[in-house]
């Protein structure tokens, strides 16, 4: 499932930046092969911080908000991916790529949620949770304190 489309990409950078960035070739048109890598490569980068906490990739289909919110990230890892094949990368463009890769570092983190109406089903990625059950403790730490031998009311 893929967060954004060529078309979004393209629209993002406009057409004369598009070609720029993705025509080596000096055809003047742009190179969608090229284009697609860059979206795949920064979609993947996504994906590769979302794993940590939902199962990838997200469906956000009846998620307008995460919906959003992936796309604008992915298209500022593609748009950087670009921009960096033909440095200086612009400061601006390495700003918002630098705070995707934060917001990723937050959500896996728990700083930051993903607006979603439901969470992914049997995601145990952040550790699993174990219930006890059996008599209570026998020894407490208060008891072992005054024995010298770490082991009270034996002997």
């Amino acid at each position: 499932m893929a967060y954004a489309t060529i078309d979004d990409l393209a629209l993002r950078l406009g057409p004369v930046r598009y070609v720029q960035l993705t025509d080596d070739e000096g055809t003047g048109n742009p190179n969608v092969p090229r284009a697609a890598e860059a979206l795949a490569a920064g979609e993947a980068e996504v994906d590769s911080r979302l794993a940590a906490r939902y199962r990838t990739p997200v469906d956000v289909s009846t998620e307008p908000q995460a919906a959003a919110l992936l796309k604008g990230l992915a298209l500022d890892l593609a748009e950087y991916r670009l921009h960096a094949r033909q440095p200086p990368v612009p400061e601006d463009i390495r700003l918002k790529a630098t705070a995707a890769r934060q917001w990723l570092a937050d959500l896996v983190a728990g700083r930051a949620h993903l607006p979603l109406l439901q969470p992914a089903p049997g995601n145990t990625s952040r550790g699993l949770a174990a219930d006890t059950s059996g008599p209570s403790r026998v020894f407490r730490r208060e008891e072992e304190s005054g024995s010298g031998s770490g082991v009270s009311g034996l002997g």
